[in-house]
């Protein structure tokens, strides 16, 4: 009788854990069922807000490129032309730039919004993506029929430029990432999976790295021949060869950080920033390729980078939070979970990511915050990759040389301030010798 009533108990118990859906409610620690709502339905906690917070931009991006094509001949109100110079062509490139500057903005609200959602309630990063699109699609239509003025260089545009100019700093960190990442399983490979070396792997890093190297600075060599005869340029030009190289001989002779492999990237993308600012230089005597194809290869290049960064966030991200099984195998949402404890018989696909979320307080909180974050700062700095930093260019100048000075000098110290930060990961260890890093 006694086994026959706790099976009824237990049966009673199960049913009573099961939710509107049909499916057991994940059980949390302290015998606390989870709210109701099917989170899991969302698949893993932070993954589906991060692919659609990628396909977000991605669409931004491409809907930015057909109207920076088409809007300058294609829409003729008023309001597009207000805040614009009156010449022709300098004309056409403002609506051009406005075009992409409101479709930018409007991503900028969505993921303002989504950040300030997130801080406050975790799972608002996954829920209500229908809502938000429909709500991303009504800020273009709105943003439309808005004054140009109110998009260009006296409004979002500067808001864009200083977001920009963090994403340019962000990006080397990621990009790096993608470096330390890359080195680590290739020497993994070279190891080989029963101990045997396999050198190969050692030869492809090295090989790699020399390209990047050799590309890099031939790319630098040229600059100073077409843009050094002109003092800014060559300050730039010159900061770039002499920092990209000091910072590789720290991590090659004076450092146990890094990788030959990370220094390359680190010159390389150095490299490419150097040519974007050099290519913004107002003064026509300085700069032969305003208005010119050759700053079409630094939007391409720009574009790409762009792109792999995301690409590595979202990658990231999703495989940052696997999904994490309870003992009677039922998903266990990990943004509900006691922070002191792991629930009982816990265990993933990647057990140690899974621990440290559910070992730390608010980490997936915190985490999605930060990716967030980063869909914010991008959402500017590709409309400035599109737009050159939301310089007017016509007929081998710019309209406002002031504003191209500007935009010459942020990216510039954005490549410094990328470079200062490689530089400290490399010798802060030794400096700081009782902290981790």
């Amino acid at each position: 009788m006694d086994v026959e009533s706790n099976r009824e108990s237990q049966s009673e118990s199960k049913n009573s854990d099961k939710n509107a859906t049909g499916k057991a409610s994940p059980a949390v620690p302290g015998g606390t069922a989870a709210p109701t709502v099917d989170w899991f339905s969302l698949g893993p906690p932070g993954r589906n807000g991060t692919i659609m917070s990628f396909v977000a931009v991605l669409a931004g991006v491409i809907v930015s490129i057909i109207t920076y094509v088409y809007a300058p001949n294609s829409i003729s109100l008023d309001s597009w032309e207000d805040g614009c110079p009156s010449d022709g062509d300098f004309e056409k490139s403002c609506k051009a730039n406005s075009a992409v500057l409101r479709v930018s903005c409007a991503l900028t609200v969505l993921f303002g919004l989504q950040l300030i959602g997130t801080f406050f309630f975790t799972r608002f990063y996954d829920m209500f993506w229908i809502i938000k699109f429909c709500g991303l699609i009504a800020l273009v239509i709105g943003f439309f029929f808005g004054s140009s003025s109110s998009f260009g260089l006296d409004g979002y545009a500067w808001f864009a430029r200083i977001t920009g100019f963090f994403f340019l700093i962000l990006q080397q960190i990621i990009l790096l990432d993608v470096a330390y990442s890359w080195n680590e399983r290739w020497l993994a490979y070279a190891g080989g999976p029963d101990g045997e070396k396999n050198g190969n792997w050692l030869v492809g890093i090295i090989v790699i790295s020399l390209l990047l190297f050799a590309g890099a600075y031939s790319a630098i060599g040229v600059m100073f021949w077409q843009y050094g005869h002109c003092q800014d340029s060559t300050v730039i030009i010159g900061l770039t060869l002499a920092l990209t190289v000091v910072m590789t001989l720290i991590q090659l002779f004076f450092s146990d950080e890094g990788s030959i492999l990370t220094s390359a990237i680190m010159t390389a993308y150095a490299t490419y920033i150097c040519y974007s600012a050099v290519t913004l230089n107002p003064s026509a005597e300085c700069n032969y390729a305003l208005d010119t194809g050759y700053q079409t290869l630094s939007t391409v290049i720009g574009l790409a980078l762009t792109a792999i960064s995301l690409l590595w966030t979202t990658y990231n991200t999703v495989s940052r939070f696997p999904t994490v099984l309870d003992s009677q195998g039922q998903a266990v949402d990990l943004s509900q979970v006691s922070i002191s404890t792991k629930p009982q018989g816990a265990r993933s696909p990647s057990a140690g990511n899974a621990a440290e979320v559910a070992a730390e307080p608010g980490l997936m909180n915190k985490l999605l915050i930060q990716v967030s974050v980063v869909f914010v700062l991008v959402s500017g700095y590709y409309a400035m990759v599109l737009t050159n930093w939301a310089t007017e260019q016509a007929n081998t100048s710019i309209s406002n040389p002031r504003s191209g000075r500007a935009a010459m000098w942020i990216q510039a110290a954005g490549q410094w301030i990328a470079i200062a930060f490689y530089g400290w990961s490399l010798i802060a260890p030794k400096l700081l010798v009782d902290r981790e890093f």
